[in-house]
C-alpha cells in the first residue's frame, strides 16, 4: 500500500472526526475574527468620541481661557475629565500635553512635568517633538527655580531638545528646536556652541513647497543672534 492509498483508508476511517475537527478550527477563526473587527468598532467609536470632546477644552486653552479649559461647563467636559476617562486614546494623550501646557502656565512646573513623564511612547511625530521640547523647556523652568536640579537637569534639558530635533516632522520644527538649543546654551554662556548652531539653522535651504515666508523669518533670528555673538566677541 502505496502512501496515498495510506492516506485515502484514513481519511475514510477518520472522516467524521476530521470534519469535526477542521469545522471546530473554522469556528474558533470566525469567532477570533469577529472579536477582533467588533473591538476595532469600539475602538474607533472611542478615539472619535475623545477627539469630538477634545474640541472644547483646546479652544479654551488657546484663548486663555484656563479655567474653562480644565473644568469645562455644563455641556462640554473639559481636559481633567478628559484625561481621566479618556487618557489611553490618541487624543487622550494630547489632553495630557495640553493640561501639561496649562499647569506651567500656572507655574506648577513639577506638576506640568510629571504629566508629560506619564505619557506612553507616541507614534505621531509632532506630538513626540512637542513633548520632548515641553520637557526641557519645563525642566528649565524647574532648574532655574531650584539650584539643586542643575547638575542633573541641565544633561536633561539637552537630551529632550535633541529627542525633539530628532523626532522634527519637517524643517521648520527642526529649526525652532535649533532656535530655542542656541538661545539656551546663550543663557549659558556657551557662545561658541551657541554660534555652531546659530550657523547650522542658516545652513538651511529654502523649501520649495513649504512656507517661505516663515522659513526666512526663522534664518532672521539666527542671522541677528550670529552677528551678535560676533560682535561681542570682538569687544
Amino acid at each position: 500500500m502505496n502512501f496515498w492509498e495510506k492516506w485515502l483508508y484514513f481519511f475514510r476511517e477518520k472522516k467524521r472526526y476530521l470534519l469535526i475537527f477542521f469545522s471546530l478550527l473554522a469556528s474558533i477563526l470566525l469567532i477570533g475574527v469577529v472579536s477582533a473587527f467588533i473591538l476595532i468598532s469600539r475602538k474607533d467609536k472611542r478615539e472619535r468620541e475623545a477627539n469630538r470632546l477634545l474640541v472644547y477644552p483646546s479652544l479654551c486653552m488657546e484663548r486663555g481661557m484656563f479655567k474653562q479649559a480644565l473644568f469645562g461647563n455644563s455641556v462640554d467636559i473639559g481636559l481633567l475629565e478628559l484625561v481621566e476617562s479618556y487618557g489611553g486614546t490618541a487624543a487622550g494623550r494630547v489632553a495630557i500635553m495640553n493640561l501639561s501646557h496649562i499647569r506651567r502656565e500656572q507655574g506648577k512646573y513639577k506638576e506640568a512635568f510629571t504629566l508629560l513623564e506619564q505619557l506612553p511612547p507616541l507614534k505621531d511625530l509632532y506630538i513626540r517633538t512637542k513633548v520632548a521640547e515641553l520637557k526641557a523647556d519645563i525642566l528649565r523652568q524647574i532648574i532655574s527655580d531650584n539650584d539643586s536640579y542643575k547638575g542633573y537637569g541641565q544633561d536633561k534639558v539637552d537630551q529632550f531638545y535633541e529627542e525633539a530635533l530628532q523626532d522634527a516632522p519637517n524643517i521648520f520644527r527642526e529649526m525652532e528646536v535649533l532656535l530655542k538649543m542656541a538661545r539656551v546654551n546663550l543663557l549659558r554662556g556657551n557662545k561658541g556652541k551657541a554660534l555652531q548652531i546659530y550657523l547650522r539653522v542658516q545652513s538651511y535651504e529654502e523649501p520649495k513647497v513649504l512656507d517661505k515666508n516663515y522659513f526666512h523669518k526663522l534664518k532672521g533670528r539666527a542671522d541677528k543672534w550670529i552677528a551678535y555673538i560676533k560682535l561681542n566677541s570682538k569687544s
